[in-house]
């Protein structure tokens, strides 16, 4: 019963301890993308995109796209005027792109999109 109650209390500390590790699936979704879940200190935000007509568009269906929602505006340029104010010192944020479309293609537009940012004092290299 000791044993037990021992291997409870770890398991609820561990839950406590890792519960700082919020994922922010389909953020996009929600009524201030990336800006929410920035102020709540997420470590991870995902946004799916698309490559159309030249444009990464932020969706998670075909479907849903709407080329207003493109990842530089939502995503790219938020986060860099963030890391801006913070003067290159933010938490221990990820930003997770989930490709859509055809790999090559849509890896090639994002690449083009983040070299239009690494003359950032703050950004150090991408790869």
């Amino acid at each position: 019963m000791k044993n037990s109650l021992l291997s409870l209390v770890l398991v609820v500390i561990s839950v406590n301890i890792h519960a700082q590790v919020i994922f922010a699936h389909n953020d996009y979704l929600k009524p201030r993308p990336f800006h929410n879940a920035f102020d709540l200190k997420v470590a991870y935000i995902e946004a799916d995109v698309f490559l159309e007509k030249n444009q990464l568009l932020v969706a998670h269906t075909k479907n849903e796209i709407d080329p207003s929602k493109t990842l530089e505006s939502m995503y790219i340029q938020p986060l860099s005027q963030k890391v801006n104010e913070a003067n290159g010192k933010l938490y221990g944020l990820t930003l997770m792109i989930d490709l859509k479309t055809e790999g090559a293609s849509t890896m090639s537009a994002l690449i083009k999109i983040l070299e239009r940012y690494r003359s950032s004092k703050h950004v150090k290299d991408f790869r």
